[in-house]
């Protein structure tokens, strides 16, 4: 509940089964990417991409060709995240339609960086977003400043 009494929504609901971005029209070219990565993530890549006004899908994209130096972006005056241990524990799927050819171009960057996981190194990017190449900040250490 809220300060105000009414009950707030979550980002994502507590229990999903599966995340996905919206399915292509049919006989596109866009590939699926299953990305198994922690609630506290898909929750953060929701608050991103609406901050933004696209979807979480496209602001995927909009990440892979910032690491691949095809535009330059900052992050800004943004908010700053801190998540609860329970919820980066929690593992969800969430399913990507990605371009064509953002798979093999994050398929050699996962190699390049140890055959990372596409979901740890989706995480990754979202750090170096962020700005935090050590991760998000956990509510008690925030609580403990």
């Amino acid at each position: 509940m809220s300060k105000k009494g009414k009950e707030e929504k979550p980002l994502v609901p507590k229990k999903p089964v599966a995340a996905r971005t919206g399915r292509p029209p049919t006989g596109s070219t866009y590939v699926r990417l299953p990305l198994k990565i922690p609630l506290a993530y898909l929750q953060v890549l929701e608050r991103e991409a609406e901050r933004l006004q696209m979807g979480r899908g496209d602001f995927l994209n909009m990440l892979i060709q910032r690491r691949v130096g095809a535009i330059q972006l900052n992050r800004g005056d943004a908010p700053q995240y801190s998540v609860r241990t329970k919820d980066l524990a929690a593992k969800r799927l969430y399913t990507w339609y990605a371009q064509p050819g953002v798979r093999d171009r994050v398929d050699s960057m996962r190699l390049k960086m140890g055959g990372l996981g596409v979901g740890n190194f989706f995480v990754v990017v979202l750090n170096e977003w962020f700005g935090r190449p050590d991760g998000l900040q956990l509510e008690e250490e925030r609580s403990k400043k």
